[in-house]
């Protein structure tokens, strides 16, 4: 244990705000993929039939966001991932199981300078797709990536796109006439698109107005009211880190966050396409993955299997970090004590 935590101080000291995942083995292709997406499981489907079975507890709180985290919590397949900012704690669910295998500590950091919470817009929004029916998924993902493409093919840097759509949220209200087009970029109505900007706003004013796009909107709007008609769709495929308003003692005592996944697969997919969404979406990931300033690999820790039962052990008795105390419920201590006797 002392040496990961030695290996880890070399590696991340000039790293600020960090994250841990740990897994007790190396799992291929399915490393760090939510269950619901490795399982390729209808995500409206299971969701729906467990708020059926607990309509007031969810209905009690404030956004999909909220619901979606008390899901995970709950162990329901989601589309979130579970992380943890305590790297001893990712260390004890890399030495949690599988004693013959290697076990792994991935490491996170936001892809902004302030780290989502509960109350994100984006996040907001990407939890509320997850409510969802899958047609509806389909074709607002659809739209999404015929934007991004279009950004793309546009050749608009970084800076250029975030001047734009800056300068787009200042110009729209919730009356904005979507056939009026008056382009931010120009302040003139309908410049024939002579401009990139103005191509952007004329896809993005289109989109906006799609009826699935809209149907998205009054769903958010149930529970935050007054939610402006502005979604930042080129950033909408991306992973994002936040940390839940749900608290437990569970959470608490595992420091836990998550990472929310988009453009999950809506239906049980052929393997071949399943296989492709997963690598689309490991590649994502990499972009929240820390990188080794070296090498430029991405970061992570291996736990030799010789060592597994060691460092549990270790982790028990030096830090209380065991089955009882990070799993909380009287099942798990209850099982917990009856491992620690045997």
């Amino acid at each position: 244990m002392a040496d990961f935590i030695e290996k880890s101080k070399q590696v991340l000291e000039n790293e600020e705000l960090i994250y841990y995942r740990g897994e007790s083995q190396e799992y291929g292709r399915s490393k760090l993929i939510p269950s619901l997406i490795r399982r390729g499981l209808p995500e409206y489907q299971v969701i729906n039939e467990y708020v059926k079975q607990y309509p007031e507890k969810f209905d009690a709180l404030k956004n999909n966001t909220a619901r979606l985290s008390l899901m995970q919590h709950m162990t329901l397949p989601t589309r979130l991932l579970d992380i943890t900012r305590n790297k001893l704690v990712a260390l004890f669910f890399a030495t949690l199981s599988n004693d013959e295998e290697d076990g792994y500590v991935y490491v996170f950091k936001p892809n902004k300078e302030v780290k989502y919470g509960t109350y994100s817009d984006t996040v907001e929004i990407l939890s509320t797709l997850a409510f969802m029916d899958e047609d509806a998924k389909n074709e607002i993902n659809a739209l999404i990536q015929d934007f991004i493409d279009e950004v793309i093919k546009s050749g608009i840097t970084e800076a250029e796109y975030v001047l734009w759509y800056r300068k787009l949220v200042e110009s729209i209200t919730i009356t904005t006439n979507v056939n009026c087009c008056c382009c931010c970029c120009c302040g003139k109505k309908c410049c024939e698109e002579k401009t990139v900007e103005c191509r952007l706003t004329k896809k993005y004013m289109k989109i906006n107005q799609n009826y699935q796009v809209l149907r998205l909107y009054h769903m958010i709007k149930q529970d935050v009211g007054d939610f402006q008609h502005v979604i930042d769709f080129g950033r909408m495929l991306e992973p994002e880190i936040f940390e839940s308003s749900i608290t437990s003692e569970r959470l608490k005592n595992q420091q836990g966050s998550f990472i929310i996944i988009p453009d999950v697969y809506r239906s049980k997919p052929q393997k071949n396409v399943l296989t492709a969404n997963i690598d689309k979406i490991h590649c994502k990931l990499a972009k929240l993955q820390v990188k080794d300033q070296t090498s430029g690999e991405l970061i992570r820790f291996k736990v030799p299997a010789g060592v597994k039962q060691a460092i549990h052990a270790e982790l028990d008795k030096d830090l209380n970090i065991n089955k009882g105390t990070m799993f909380t419920d009287m099942e798990s201590m209850a099982q917990y004590i009856s491992e620690k006797f045997s």
